[in-house]
């Protein structure tokens, strides 16, 4: 099955990851290294907050939990490129 992305008139392309645990933090964290220089907006959205267990199997670390995940991608946190986020 094929799809097609169709964009109206001048709007800038965007992406969105819903999820940014064990998954999203992997495919963020991908997409962030290759959209480096691109004009394509990247919005993560996660109302989940990074916790203790979280450390072992994701992309998080120790100094994030309590955060919402989406938030320590855009914070200084691992990649800081995306540009918005959604996580109220």
């Amino acid at each position: 099955m094929a799809y097609t992305v169709s964009l109206k008139g001048n709007e800038s392309p965007k992406l969105v990851i819903v999820g940014c645990g064990g998954t999203g933090s992997l495919v963020a964290e991908g997409l962030c290294r290759l959209l480096i220089n691109s004009d394509l907006t990247l919005m993560l959205v996660d109302f989940d907050r990074v916790e203790p267990h979280n450390l072992l199997r994701q992309n998080f670390f120790a100094g994030e939990v309590g955060k919402f995940k989406s938030d320590t991608w855009m914070i200084g946190g691992t990649i800081p490129l995306a540009s918005v986020l959604f996580n109220q």
